[in-house]
This record gives structure tokens, C-alpha cells and sequence, in this order.
């Protein structure tokens, strides 16, 4: 079975708490996570591959953990119910 990483951007939405995208595109690039707009929103939609780097820096402006912003799914479109460990 393939198995890929999504965000949830229900959770991303959340905390963003109306703020604007370009918000969180200057949080990045202040904590030294060089990333443009364009970019950054073909990732909140899953339509780019995650890279390690950039979870972390959401998951540090948002004081979240992993698995609250990211989510593990099946090849089938099913979410799977995996911890992060």
C-alpha cells in the first residue's frame, strides 16, 4: 500500500484565525524558512510534496504538534489513523 503525508488545512485555517496567508509566509521567512506565496499555497493544498523543513516551521508558529496539521492517507484517498510519533 502507498501511503503519502497531507496537511490538514482544515487545522492550518483554524489557526490561522483569519489571518491572511501572506501572515504565515512572513512567519516562515522570519524563522529563516525562505518560501513564496505561490509556493506555500500548493502546499497547504497538497499539490506539492511536503519537505520536513517547512512542518516543522508550521508546526513552530502554530505551537502545534505534527499529527494536529498533517495526516497520513492511503492510495485509495482514505485517511489512515497513524500516530506521529
Amino acid at each position: 500500500m502507498k501511503v503519502k503525508i497531507l496537511c490538514d488545512r482544515t487545522q492550518i485555517d483554524i489557526r490561522l484565525d483569519g489571518r491572511r496567508i501572506q501572515w504565515l509566509v512572513d512567519k516562515l521567512n522570519e524563522n529563516g524558512i525562505n518560501i513564496e506565496y505561490k509556493a506555500l499555497v500548493q502546499l497547504l493544498n497538497n499539490r506539492a510534496d511536503w519537505k520536513l523543513t517547512y512542518a516543522v516551521g508550521l508546526c513552530k508558529i502554530f505551537q502545534a504538534k505534527i499529527g494536529d496539521l498533517f495526516y497520513f492517507e492511503d492510495s485509495e484517498g482514505n485517511r489512515l489513523d497513524i500516530d506521529f510519533v
